[in-house]
């Protein structure tokens, strides 16, 4: 039973909170902002206070002042911010740009020792290749020369080719 009674007590203060205090609180805050805005005293006075019309739209035109001060303050930091962005881009372009140029001329040059290393291959094969028929050919010349005449003169024949290939 006391439990009960303890968990009605606290229902009946949530009601009582959301109900009735929260609202009351919201309008005395609102009209203490409204006081305050309209430059009356914050103590519950008895008489009624009427704002001069002049005291209030010099307020409202420096508020209004203020308000433009602080948006131009704003637009110029904004310029700023802008101003630096732009700086801060081209220099990053500028750098992209920069080691794009500088991988291009790493490919290139090492593009090109590629292509100066396979001539280099290509020349040597090449050459190797062109000594090999050239030594198929003169025993081709020693097997004409030697088929071209008498036999007792084959070995004679056969040692020239042999002494041409050796000093040539």
């Amino acid at each position: 039973k006391n439990r009960m009674d303890q968990l009605a007590s606290r229902q009946s203060v949530g009601l009582l909170r959301s109900s009735t205090l929260m609202p009351m609180l919201r309008c005395s805050i609102a009209f203490g902002l409204a006081a305050v805005l309209l430059g009356a005293p914050l103590g519950v006075s008895t008489q009624s206070v009427t704002p001069d019309p002049a005291d209030l739209m010099a307020k409202l035109n420096a508020i209004q002042a203020q308000f433009e001060r602080f948006q131009e303050a704003a637009d110029r930091e904004l310029q700023d911010v802008r101003k630096q962005n732009m700086e801060e881009q081209a220099g990053m372009r500028a750098e992209i740009k920069e080691l794009r140029d500088l991988e291009a001329r790493r490919l290139d040059s090492g593009l090109d020792a590629a292509i100066a290393d396979l001539q280099s291959a290509t020349d040597h094969t090449w050459l190797l290749l062109c000594g090999a028929l050239v030594m198929f050919m003169q025993a081709g010349f020693a097997m004409v020369e030697s088929g071209s005449c008498r036999c007792k003169n084959v070995q004679n024949v056969l040692l020239k080719n042999l002494v041409d290939v050796c000093v040539g």
